[in-house]
């Protein structure tokens, strides 16, 4: 932990600024007033799981959407904390793409409003890349905010729980169908014996059509966990088609 009066003396010499617009800030681990009044948040009511919004009234009728009452997913239950929009992309992908590994402690600081949620969980596993994507990008990023997550909640983490086995192709221009094809059998778990018993949160930096995260739940309840939930920063929405390829293009 700093110590205040270095942290006094450096915010004067450096004054923090808000990564999405630039604005001259007092805390450095967050948003201006004005971006943040622009990241739409996801409250309820929402899919209890998937995590999609639900165009209802609270408390009034299904707590699923549509999709899942059809087709129920592999994993019991997911959450986000924003919509992939024009605001929050400005934190993801710069994170993802352009080594800003300064906005961890703001994606992490917003992921923890679902604290309570984290808690119920004996494992946290990030969603993993493929050796080949993280020679070329040198980091995953999932991986990145899991770690903080745990540190900050206690909850055991694992970087090595799930391995990418093979490569798969950006998903942007794929069908639904086209994505679940793309990485079925991509997931391999590494040691059994460390998952055999635990409830496991899946971590990812933005679930789109949940095509990996159902096949990462799948082989890991396959090797003995008793559940695995999902948490996203945000989420794309389902019926918006460009967002999401934007996200898988950019």
């Amino acid at each position: 932990m700093s110590h205040p009066l270095l942290t006094f003396l450096l915010n004067t010499l450096f004054p923090p600024i808000c990564p999405i617009c630039q604005a001259l800030m007092s805390d450095a681990n967050g948003i201006c007033p004005a971006c943040f009044s622009k990241m739409r948040f996801i409250t309820a009511p929402f899919c209890d799981m998937c995590g999609q919004p639900l165009n209802m009234p609270e408390n009034e009728g299904t707590s699923y959407c549509p999709e899942c009452l059809k087709k129920p997913k592999s994993w019991q239950r997911a959450r986000a904390i924003v919509v992939y929009n024009d605001t929050s992309k400005q934190l993801i992908l710069p994170f993802k793409h352009a080594d800003k590994l300064q906005l961890i402690p703001i994606l992490t600081r917003f992921m923890l409003l679902q604290k309570e949620f984290i808690s119920e969980h004996d494992l946290i596993v990030p969603v993993p890349l493929h050796w080949r994507r993280m020679v070329k990008r040198r980091y995953n990023q999932s991986a990145l905010i899991a770690c903080q997550l745990s540190k900050q909640t206690g909850i055991a983490f694992d970087p090595c729980a799930l391995k990418r086995i093979r490569p798969t192709i950006p998903q942007g221009h794929l069908s639904p169908d086209e994505r679940h094809r793309n990485v079925r059998d991509a997931f391999r778990v590494s040691s059994a014996h460390k998952i055999i018993g635990k409830r496991i949160l899946l971590i990812d930096d933005v679930m789109t059509s949940g095509a990996t995260a159902t096949n990462c739940a799948k082989i890991l309840l396959k090797n003995g966990a008793t559940g695995v939930d999902v948490l996203t920063f945000a989420k794309a929405l389902k019926h918006n088609e460009d967002t999401i390829n934007e996200f898988f293009l950019s």
